[in-house]
């Protein structure tokens, strides 16, 4: 028995098929929108990510508060395969035969954090939606107490544009998309935004592998970078907000700008590196290298380095390196730190006691500790 409730959400959600609704100031009528489809929100500070932002309840367009984000309301439709669904009779009502509380694990969530705020679930959304869109999701569904029932479309081609109104759903004009020209290839120059759900595809492909060639991160990807391989080219990233060596043994050049985190703890030997805007750079294995540009770095360790040509840390506060290498490029001016830097040498300072028991976590801890 279907209750009055699910009845009106029905006409709104029909199996894996939903309707929903975008404010927008441009004509529909003057605009791409039927043969390219409409462009993701470019606003970097949306808070679900940038995508397209709808409600699946047309009363939701119609509150006076809304009208701020044009005259126009589109409607369209959405495919609901492959969402991250917040809303339990979405839910139920795409996916009649599946398990709810099995696909709130899968988007990263539980049915206790889910029941605890029901029927509100904007918070769990703003927590899981970047790792749901790194995990190729089209989107997320959720209920906000403000937003009120809220689709976000990260993936643009699943949103088909078929009516649109100018007088606030009391009339509807027909729209006529050119549905092959919305869904064609994937189109660089238009949708760059999808690069960064591709990468985490073309990432998970790499970390099969054991050696790749060059890698270059999108440089609208600002999320983590786990590389798994034991020898590759070149690497260039620009705003990776993490990037983590963890198996790479041996590499040609590192590139990387803007990067929060940078970690190769298994890195010996490198050609080159070029680092801006790292805190923190420890490679506690790295025993050859070229050129090392650590401009804006303040901490440095390589506490194994044997070879080198130059390292240039204008701003560095301390290093860890061992004195011959350190005495070897002093001797020739290669060596470029500022003359507060804190020049600390590995043979000088007691060792870490370390046996089967010790996480890479506690060890760092322990040196931490020694070194200051």
């Amino acid at each position: 028995m279907v209750s009055f409730r699910d009845y009106l959400l029905l006409e709104r959600i029909v199996g894996n098929t939903g309707w929903v609704y975008h404010r927008t100031k441009n004509n529909p009528e003057d605009s791409d929108i039927v043969k390219y489809g409409i462009k993701p929100s470019t606003n970097q500070s949306a808070m679900y990510g940038r995508g397209l932002y709808c409600c699946y309840d047309l009363d939701q367009q119609l509150k006076p508060e809304m009208e701020k984000y044009g005259a126009y309301i589109l409607k369209g439709k959405i495919d609901l395969n492959n969402f991250a669904i917040l809303d339990i009779y979405v839910y139920r009502t795409s996916n009649p035969k599946g398990n709810f509380e099995e696909h709130l694990k899968q988007i990263g969530t539980d049915i206790g954090e889910f029941q605890r705020v029901f029927p509100y679930t904007s918070k769990i959304a703003n927590k899981i939606w970047k790792t749901c869109k790194q995990n190729g999701h089209n989107g997320i569904i959720f209920i906000g107490e403000t937003d009120g029932k809220v689709a976000v479309i990260w993936n643009r081609r699943n949103f088909i544009p078929y009516q649109y109104s100018e007088d606030d759903g009391k009339t509807w004009k027909k729209l006529k998309p050119d549905i092959s020209s919305i869904k064609r290839p994937y189109d660089n120059e238009y949708d760059f935004d999808d690069q960064s759900v591709n990468f985490q595809k073309i990432l998970r492909e790499i970390n099969k592998k054991e050696k790749i060639g060059d890698l270059k991160i999108p440089d609208e990807y600002d999320g983590e970078v786990i590389l798994k391989v034991k020898e590759c080219g070149n690497i260039h990233t620009m705003n990776a907000g993490m990037l983590s060596l963890v198996g790479v043994k041996k590499c040609k050049n590192i590139y990387t700008y803007q990067t929060t985190l940078f970690s190769a703890r298994s890195l010996q030997k490198c050609e080159n590196i070029h680092c801006e805007n790292v805190d923190y750079f420890g490679l506690g294995e790295l025993k050859e290298c070229g050129d090392i540009d650590l401009r804006n770095t303040l901490k440095i360790v390589l506490p194994k380095l044997k070879k080198c040509d130059r390292i240039y840390a204008p701003k560095a506060q301390k290093i860890i390196i061992p004195k011959k290498i350190a005495n070897t490029l002093g001797e020739v001016d290669l060596l470029i730190i500022p003359h507060y830097c804190e020049i600390i040498h590995p043979e000088d300072t007691p060792q870490i006691k370390v046996d089967e028991n010790t996480t890479f976590k506690k060890y760092l801890v322990l040196k931490e500790k020694i070194l200051g």
